[in-house]
């Protein structure tokens, strides 16, 4: 399924970018050879004081998550 995807956004000059939030409890990982970006913020905060519950930020958690995904997002810019 990912496979048509890229191929999709490929053919609409697109890239196709998969987010993985960040969680207090979960290791999420990633094929290295994976076909498509891959912003991989699982583990960024590992410290249950940002979450009201495994997958809910509270507000200082809220203000680190869209910095990463910022700078992620300015770096593949730059790879241009």
């Amino acid at each position: 399924m990912l496979q048509e995807i890229k191929e999709l956004t490929e053919a609409n000059r697109s890239k196709l970018i998969i987010y993985i939030a960040l969680y207090v409890r979960d290791d999420i990982t990633v094929e290295a050879e994976a076909p498509y970006q891959v912003f991989n913020h699982s583990r960024l905060l590992n410290e249950p004081k940002y979450f009201s519950d495994h997958i809910h930020l509270v507000t200082s958690g809220k203000m680190v998550a869209p910095a990463a995904f910022i700078k992620d997002l300015n770096s593949l810019r730059m790879e241009k």
